[in-house]
């Protein structure tokens, strides 16, 4: 089999690496013999605040020749590609659908970028949910990364949005789906809620049996590629990277332009009462025009394995 370098980030490369596998090229974490590197982004220290160089795979790469190739590291394109105005030539960036590469450009992104399809879940036409009593509602906080930090902003909806739900709890039964403790997350237990650990495994078994997600980022992408009624976490606050210890905050650079492109339309941040939170919960169970081309530009068409291939094998 062809021997290539694959950097992986959680289980966000294992589409691209089962592509390549069905077409005999073996996935290995060393880079001796391989033919190109297929790596989440190009910096070590960007995300962690400290001092930012190239990654040790793209210096040896360059040594060596070969092509290198960006899967998306985030579901959102601007992070990390957007916390930093110096960018390696590689050979191409693969990302996600149409709203992806839009915000790419709008960035000032200089590489060359193609479009290979959504490739972490099935994507299905919206649920029509109609509860029959309460609200089945899972609510996945933003979550901490490292040991526990999250940012104040990012803590403070937590916390806000878990208090609305609590406010509700006549209307609605909640889940609260946390990775890492309930502490990190701004939320504390509650006896008349249920609590699920969740992983970076990319599992989606959870929103089979909801009625409306509120999510974040990845998990929430799932929920809209998958049909499952949605409310948004986190779309108000500014993008950034997320420090460790004594890491400085980076934020995104030219957030302004294109912030109303990729904003979702049912979002937390849009509630000052728990009121506010229930209309907003019973809006997400009812088809929307707005959702619809929100999922066409961000989640667009699924990922083809084959079509991915042969476009990394043009650049060979």
């Amino acid at each position: 089999m062809r021997r290539y370098c694959i950097v992986e980030h959680q289980h966000k490369a294992r589409p691209y690496v089962e592509a390549l596998q069905k077409k005999k090229y073996a996935a290995h974490r060393r880079m001796e013999r391989a033919r190109f590197l297929l790596i989440d982004h190009e910096w070590n220290g960007l995300f962690a605040g400290s001092e930012v160089r190239w990654r040790s795979q793209i210096i040896k790469a360059e040594e060596m020749g070969i092509p290198i190739f960006v899967y998306p590291h985030s579901v959102r394109p601007n992070i990390p590609h957007d916390l930093t105005d110096q960018y390696y030539p590689v050979s191409t960036l693969f990302t996600i659908a149409e709203g992806h590469a839009e915000v790419l450009r709008r960035i000032g992104y200089p590489n060359q970028i193609e479009i290979s399809g959504w490739p972490y879940t099935e994507i299905h036409p919206f649920r029509q949910k109609e509860p029959q009593d309460k609200i089945r509602v899972l609510f996945a906080p933003i979550h901490p990364v490292g040991k526990g930090y999250l940012p104040a902003e990012e803590r403070e909806l937590n916390t806000k949005c878990y208090q609305l739900l609590l406010g509700l709890l006549d209307e609605i039964s909640l889940t609260v789906r946390h990775i890492q403790p309930l502490k990190y997350n701004g939320i504390w237990k509650d006896e008349r809620v249920n609590y699920i650990t969740g992983h970076f495994d990319g599992s989606t078994h959870d929103m089979q049996r909801s009625h409306v997600v509120i999510g974040a980022f990845t998990f929430a992408h799932m929920a809209v590629a998958l049909g499952h009624p949605l409310v948004m976490l986190g779309e108000g606050i500014k993008p950034h990277n997320s420090p460790r210890k004594t890491g400085k905050l980076i934020y995104a650079r030219n957030w302004e332009k294109y912030r109303d492109y990729m904003r979702y339309p049912l979002n937390v941040e849009d509630c000052q009462s728990s009121k506010d939170l229930l209309r907003l919960l019973k809006s997400a169970l009812s088809v929307s025009t707005q959702i619809e081309k929100w999922k066409s530009r961000f989640i667009g068409q699924p990922f083809d394995g084959k079509r991915f291939v042969k476009t990394l094998e043009n650049y060979l």
